[in-house]
């Protein structure tokens, strides 16, 4: 990539990874993990589940993936290449992980402006 279009595409003053090399077809490991908020109301159910209730964080770090509710009290752990449906939680079999991870995601949160949550959408 030439200079002017990288200087066009990122700034240093956004965050994130640069991951053009694996657009043009590189393949490597992540550098860091993945984190992210679901900023819809809580009682707001998982697409294809209407039972299901999905905690409002998350971290992507190599096979793991934890989702966590923002006060840290509800966790699920799954191993994303095994169990890419998310059928089975890992929490109780792998609590170093669990600790590890949620606590970068809650330190993580703590940075994100405090905006509110999605307005209420239709659920019909």
């Amino acid at each position: 990539m030439s200079d002017e279009m990288q200087s066009r595409l990122f700034s240093p003053h956004l965050d994130g990874e640069d991951v053009s090399d694996i657009l043009l077809g590189e393949n490597r490991p992540r550098k860091r993990p993945i984190l992210w908020e679901w900023r819809f109301p809580s009682d707001f159910p998982a697409a294809g589940n209407p039972d299901y209730i999905s905690p409002g964080l998350a971290i992507r770090d190599n096979q793991w993936k934890l989702l966590v509710d923002s006060d840290g009290r509800r966790t699920e752990l799954h191993r994303s290449m095994d169990d890419p449906g998310e059928r089975h939680d890992l929490a109780d079999q792998h609590p170093v992980v669990v600790e590890r991870l949620k606590s970068i995601v809650l330190q993580w949160q703590k940075t994100l402006p405090q905006e509110p949550m999605e307005p209420e959408v239709n659920r019909e």
